[in-house]
């Protein structure tokens, strides 16, 4: 065998040798899980039910038919937790593929309520038993000196994060009610805080009917003032 020849297949070795491997790289993606929550005994919808995400801050409620959807990180079990009054929690595992769409019925088991539980207090006013999150005076006094939207950073980081662009992206999700008028964000820091008596947060299709929601939007906010 020639020198060149042997040059020639030691120069072949070599570059097989440094080719790059490639490892294949799969991302996680989010998966998506919907269903409907009934009551045990009577199968009947239930509306309003907490659907909450274990170990997060995410979650979400049923509507008034008792239908609910929720997006998981995909790829591992997750396991999602129901609660209502009146009804017991329920804790179900989900497990769902990368992009996977599921579809469960949830049902919950009936209740009885003892004395001991109920506390008897005034009764809320309706748009306040609609409301996911709400703020009274009492709770503003604590972010005296804050600017609206700086109290809701304060007391629901997760639904307004404070760091550009993120802020403003979220704002675009939200819309916003003084006193029954509409008003647009970026004018909130006109508002006195001190002159706020209460706020109401709902998700847009529990909002009242006299806070018109838009189609973009998924949260309604209500202040009202002194």
């Amino acid at each position: 065998m020639s020198f060149g020849h042997t040059l020639q297949k030691w120069g072949e070795r070599l570059f097989i040798l440094t080719l790059p491997s490639f490892t294949p790289f799969i991302t996680q993606q989010e998966s998506f899980v919907s269903g409907r929550v009934i009551d045990r005994d009577t199968k009947n919808p239930i509306p309003l039910v907490n659907v909450v995400l274990m170990s997060s801050a995410h979650g979400t409620s049923t509507d008034s038919v008792g239908r609910f959807a929720i997006k998981i990180p995909g790829g591992k079990p997750a396991v999602l937790i129901f609660s209502h009054v009146g009804y017991t929690k329920l804790a179900r595992r989900i497990s769902a593929t990368n992009g996977d769409t599921s579809h469960h019925q949830i049902e919950l088991e009936p209740r009885s309520i003892g004395l001991d539980e109920v506390i008897v207090k005034g009764k809320r006013p309706r748009e306040e038993q609609f409301a996911r999150y709400v703020l009274r005076e009492k709770d503003l006094e604590a972010v005296k000196g804050k600017s609206v939207i700086q109290a809701l950073h304060h007391f629901y980081p997760w639904l307004l994060p404070r760091s550009e662009p993120a802020l403003t992206q979220s704002l675009e999700s939200f819309m916003f009610f003084v006193d029954g008028a509409r008003w647009e964000p970026e004018y909130l820091d006109e508002l006195n805080p001190l002159l706020v008596q209460r706020i109401l947060i709902w998700e847009s299709r529990w909002a009242p009917v006299a806070y018109p929601a838009g189609i973009r939007t998924r949260y309604v906010v209500g202040i009202d003032t002194k």
